[in-house]
């Protein structure tokens, strides 16, 4: 048998901003499961949990332990034992050769895109396997040494566990650089490729199995959503499991479990309410700056095309995917019908199921004739099209209702006076209203609208009212005093 423990470490930040009910519990389970039934060393030994790795470390500098398992606070598995398995499993691949450490490593700089963070390279904190008769060996460096200033630069594999961020292996070059605001765990890493040894990535077969609930990255609203849970009573009822089952899937900030979700070719609302081009809608966009939609076809363009005041466009979804064609279309698409056909055919990993259609024919040429009736003629639209191309456009993938700051920041950034928020049925989207109450809905609506009142001058806004689909517009303060009105009113 190994001489193998297993540790976990509760940061102060988070054991702070939790309920002790919580706390509790999920530290009963972790000193359950941190024994290691197939490990020689004695229970009494062990230092199961601790609030930082240098701590742990100490504590088994001087013991007769071998091998050091490490989770972070806020990991779940199903199985611990079945896990230990293969964690031991892959230490004896490990020693074939010499190691250190294996963790959960990044580069920092291709993780962020930046090149400011050329050097950084940590273990995210979720699962870490020392070796500590190599550690001992080197000198047991610290896993946060804060008098470190020059940090190794190792050679990244080119091999990841995913992305291009997360590297198979670190190797030693000799090579230094002087680096701040180094991530927990670096000055570790840099220590060890000094030895001369390699540092190793865990692969799939052993991090597949972890669950990280990442407390860390909010302790309170993590402290709340395991409070909501905890509090969910026994599910009696067969079928009202299977409901739950079956909603559970859409409450995410996809609102599906889906991955690219439909791409509209046109909204499901109309551009303008009751399908007139009334005066309140056309009047207001006189004086509009920016426009906020979501990432369909043609809505905010046809509004930008009934003022010459709007110069900026905020486009925003839940999915990438969307994103990216938004992007792709605006940037393409020359305002000519055949082309709309041979730019919308070449949109990466797309198929006619991923354009949302509500009859059969030619959807694209449906479209395309849909959109001429808001222009006299196709040359019209073409250059309508042409100026639109040539405005400021932002593309952003966002929630509105559960993470918009990336909304908020881009009407900052475009330094928006005058906005037109069109944000049609997006609030009452599939079934937000029965995961999170279409009353909460529609009070998280209006937190939206007014974040972005807040840093604006004037906010027009075109929504489906999430509690009866009825379309709408208005300044801030009458879609307010609507929406306000929708949850004390009786709507069926």
């Amino acid at each position: 048998m190994l001489k193998i423990v297993h540790s976990f470490i509760l940061k102060p930040e988070i054991k702070n901003n939790i309920s002790k009910q919580i706390l509790d519990s999920w530290m009963l389970l972790y000193n359950r499961v941190s024994h290691i039934k197939n490990s020689s060393v004695h229970v009494h030994d062990r230092m199961w949990h601790a609030s930082n790795v240098n701590e742990v470390l100490t504590h088994y500098k001087n013991q007769d332990v071998d091998y050091l398992i490490l989770n972070w606070f806020g990991v779940y598995c199903q199985n611990f034992g079945y896990w230990h398995n293969d964690c031991i499993k892959y230490i004896k691949e490990l020693d074939s050769k010499d190691w250190i450490f294996a963790g959960q490593l990044i580069s920092k700089e291709h993780q962020k895109k930046n090149n400011d963070y050329n050097g950084h390279f940590y273990p995210y904190p979720i699962t870490a396997i020392i070796n500590l008769k190599t550690w001992r060996e080197i000198g047991c460096p610290n896993w946060d040494n804060p008098s470190v200033k020059l940090f190794h630069v190792p050679k990244m594999s080119k091999k990841f566990i995913h992305g291009d961020y997360t590297p198979l292996e670190l190797t030693p070059t000799g090579k230094h650089i002087s680096l701040r605001n180094t991530e927990s765990g670096n000055s570790f890493i840099s220590k060890i490729l000094d030895s001369g040894i390699s540092v190793y990535n865990i692969p799939m077969e052993v991090r597949g199995a972890i669950i990280h609930t990442y407390p860390e990255n909010d302790p309170s609203s993590w402290n709340n959503t395991m409070k909501a849970y905890m509090d969910i009573p026994v599910l009696l009822d067969g079928q009202m499991r299977e409901f739950i089952k079956h909603v559970i899937h859409y409450k995410d900030l996809k609102h599906g479990p889906g991955d690219g979700g439909a791409f509209f070719l046109y909204c499901t609302e109309n551009i303008f309410p009751n399908k007139l081009k009334n005066d309140a809608p056309i009047n207001a966009l006189q004086n509009v700056d920016t426009i906020i939609g979501p990432c369909s076809m043609f809505k905010a363009f046809i509004l930008g095309s009934h003022t010459t005041t709007v110069k900026n466009y905020i486009h925003f979804d839940i999915f990438e995917k969307k994103v990216s064609w938004k992007r792709i279309i605006t940037e393409s698409w020359n305002g000519q019908y055949d082309n709309l056909v041979e730019v919308l055919n070449k949109l990466p990993n797309c198929d006619k199921s991923n354009f949302w259609n509500r009859s059969e024919g030619d959807l694209i040429k449906k479209r395309y004739d849909e959109l001429l009736e808001y222009f006299e003629t196709p040359q019209e639209l073409e250059i309508a099209w042409q100026k639109y191309q040539k405005q400021n456009h932002k593309y952003i993938k966002a929630n509105l209702l559960f993470s918009d700051k990336k909304i908020i920041d881009a009407i900052k950034q475009v330094n928006s006076k005058v906005v037109y928020a069109a944000i049609g049925d997006i609030p009452g989207y599939r079934i937000n209203g029965l995961n999170y109450g279409i009353h909460n809905i529609t009070n998280y609506t209006i937190n939206h609208l007014q974040k972005i009142k807040d840093n604006v001058k004037e906010l027009f806004i075109d929504i489906k009212i999430p509690i009866n689909d009825n379309q709408i517009f208005g300044d801030f303060s009458k879609v307010k005093a609507i929406l306000k009105d929708s949850i004390t009113r009786s709507a069926y």
